[in-house]
């Protein structure tokens, strides 16, 4: 995973990121965030600090850093 974009993450919205804050970087409305979370679909992985859902940065980070690299690959196979 790339250091640039941990600390883009980290800088803008801190180590823990809510479902607000993870709608924001995904491009995702906060409610559709929600229901990926709550039908165990979204790929980053969540946990639950008392009664907010947060993921870790590193993890955000790594989902996104994954998606740039699958465009790269596809574009580079066409």
């Amino acid at each position: 995973m790339s250091l640039a974009t941990q600390m883009l993450i980290t800088e803008r919205f801190g180590l823990l990121l809510g479902v607000e804050q993870l709608a924001a970087v995904l491009g995702y409305e906060s409610r559709y965030v929600q229901n990926l979370i709550y039908a165990g679909k979204l790929p980053i992985p969540t946990t639950k600090v008392g009664a907010r859902t947060v993921a870790h940065y590193a993890d955000v980070a790594a989902y996104v850093d994954s998606l740039r690299a699958a465009r790269e690959a596809a574009r580079d196979a066409a």
